[in-house]
């Protein structure tokens, strides 16, 4: 007698397709199709290897909704088979079932079935810097650049389901005006500040003004500060800077900054991290600061 073990287990039902991402099997299937459990599909294109996103039942079937490997579910899907390896009771310690990044809103979390601790990471939203006025002759405007967002890591081993939570927005651009602080990104206790907006200041060069300070954190594991913008400078009122946004935790300066003549403050492309500040030379018009970016939350959940 030869015995072989295979990692997959073919379901002994028929999968009936419905999209290139979901699938439907009779009765209450929800225990062995387990949301983060990896599943494999024989279709028309031949097998496709995937990972339970969803899996719901309403009488009378269980709809599944997968994230594909590569590849798309096809109209000739006629098997299915899903990995010895279940999410609840698993046998691997420490099995990773699924990771979440949540970029924008505010809601309740709900772990993924069999969750017993997790890791949390939250960063706050970045501020804008501050948008210089309109300049006279022999004067100069500058604008600092908006802060960026405090950073908190947690470990939960309880208390995590049902948790609210809310990600902070990033700072709108300023027009003649001190940048626009970032949001507060919060889950439970823990909290992520938002950056502070840029300061602005009409003046006779030389001169600077400062920048946004960071945002703080607290509640965590591991409380980080967001990064303060630097200073922006007139050199003369034809020459000078407006400095870059703060950093955040994924990025090391925000927004960059404007150049030596008249501009409006660059926009921050990275979680958390401030606008751009500004620099106008002597009559001209108001400029506009750079936006800050948005929060982030991520959560790995273990089983």
């Amino acid at each position: 007698t030869t015995v072989a073990i295979d990692q997959w287990i073919p379901y002994q039902g028929t999968p009936t397709y419905v999209s290139a991402t979901s699938f439907t099997v009779a009765g209450d299937q929800t225990q062995i199709f387990q949301q983060g459990r990896r599943v494999r599909t024989l279709n028309t294109g031949g097998l496709i290897t995937s990972t339970i996103v969803s899996s719901t039942y309403g009488a009378p079937n269980t709809t599944v909704t997968v994230a594909n490997d590569s590849g798309v579910l096809d109209a000739g899907l006629s098997q299915v088979s899903y990995g010895i390896i279940s999410v609840q009771d698993s046998s691997l310690n420490g099995f990773l079932p699924s990771e979440r990044t949540i970029t924008s809103g505010s809601g309740t979390y709900t772990p993924t079935p069999g969750t017993t601790f997790i890791e949390v990471e939250l960063v706050g939203g970045g501020a804008s810097g501050g948008g210089t006025v309109a300049t006279g002759a022999a004067q100069a405007g500058i604008g600092g650049g908006g802060g960026g967002g405090g950073y908190v890591y947690h470990r939960m081993t309880s208390g995590f389901s049902g948790v609210g939570y809310s990600v902070g927005v990033g700072g709108a651009p300023a027009l003649g005006a001190v940048g626009n602080a970032g949001g507060a990104t919060t889950f439970g206790a823990l909290s992520a500040g938002g950056g502070g907006g840029g300061a602005i200041a009409l003046v006779t060069p030389p001169s600077i003004v400062g920048g946004g300070a960071g945002g703080a954190s607290s509640g965590g594991t591991l409380n980080v500060p967001g990064a303060p913008a630097d200073p922006s400078v007139a050199i003369s009122t034809t020459v000078g800077y407006g400095s870059s946004g703060g950093g955040s935790y994924f990025v090391a300066s925000g927004g960059g900054a404007t150049s030596a003549s008249d501009g409006a403050g660059a926009p921050s492309g990275a979680y958390g991290a401030g606008g751009g500040g500004t620099y106008t030379q002597q009559s001209s018009v108001a400029r506009l600061s750079g936006a800050g970016a948005g929060g982030v939350i991520r959560i790995r959940e273990y089983a």
